[in-house]
């Protein structure tokens, strides 16, 4: 019994030391990401990253439109089994929800076996996310392109709201969400690792064009504004890791002192 009862209180002092330091990390980062991320929405105006996903839209519209036709057409020929396999796999790689459950299960786990790689992962994904979700979700409020499955043309705009869905075609949501996934997963995997999440996204781009949802110009641009920012969290990163030393870091309830190197 005694020795029962020496072990619980070793667990429960263990647990409670665990969970102290792991509420200890998530506020540190909080405060950091606070921070980066009011820092780089003050760059959105700028040429610097993550300007480039505003002032860039309007390069790779021009760019890809005149192919919106072509590949809407051709489309319509992707009607084997394989096709629908991957249309099925580019559709749910685009999900709202594939960021969300990789995001928190990288930063969730990485907290719980104390993996700082990993944890970061997960929390540079978690700003990438944010960047690109709020420039894709105001545009297509006030862009208004109407869906390819409306049968209104490419050219169709002005419909500006904030919940019809047939009007929000421009740019794609889905090819946004998995080009930032797949840049912050691919950073420093090498060609291999490229070469396997870029193919993701690009098969998300793919399916939303064979699934009559978007114009090939709303891909392109999804993907454009997804990069961009998935490389400015990424960039925040490179920052930190130049910019060694001593540093104090405000917290939800109190102040850290942390060393960068």
């Amino acid at each position: 019994m005694p020795h029962f009862i020496i072990t619980l209180i070793l667990v429960f002092s263990f647990s409670a030391v665990s969970a102290q330091t792991a509420w200890n990390t998530f506020s540190s980062d909080f405060s950091r990401s606070y921070e980066r991320v009011t820092t780089n929405f003050s760059d959105f105006f700028t040429f610097k990253q993550p300007g480039y996903a505003y002032f860039g839209v309007p390069a790779m519209f021009a760019i890809s439109t005149p192919a919106d036709r072509f590949f809407q057409r051709e489309s319509r020929n992707w009607t084997s089994q394989t096709a629908s396999t991957f249309k099925n796999l580019g559709n749910n790689y685009g999900e709202g929800l594939t960021p969300l459950i990789l995001a928190t299960g990288l930063y969730t786990g990485g907290l719980v076996f104390g993996s700082d790689g990993i944890r970061e992962k997960g929390r540079t994904l978690t700003e990438a996310m944010v960047y690109a979700a709020i420039t894709t979700q105001t545009i297509k409020m006030i862009a208004g392109r109407s869906r390819p499955y409306t049968e209104q043309g490419p050219y169709d705009w002005g419909h500006s709201s904030w919940a019809d869905d047939s009007h929000f075609s421009f740019p794609s949501g889905h090819t946004m969400a998995a080009f930032t996934v797949s840049t912050v997963m691919a950073d420093g995997t090498g060609w291999m690792g490229h070469t396997f999440w870029y193919g993701l996204a690009g098969v998300t781009a793919w399916a939303r064009i064979t699934s009559n949802k978007h114009w090939f110009s709303d891909t392109v641009t999804g993907a454009w504004i997804g990069f961009t920012s998935a490389k400015a969290a990424l960039n925040k990163d490179e920052q930190e890791v130049s910019s060694a030393g001593w540093k104090v870091e405000p917290g939800l309830s109190s102040m850290t002192l942390v060393y960068r190197f």
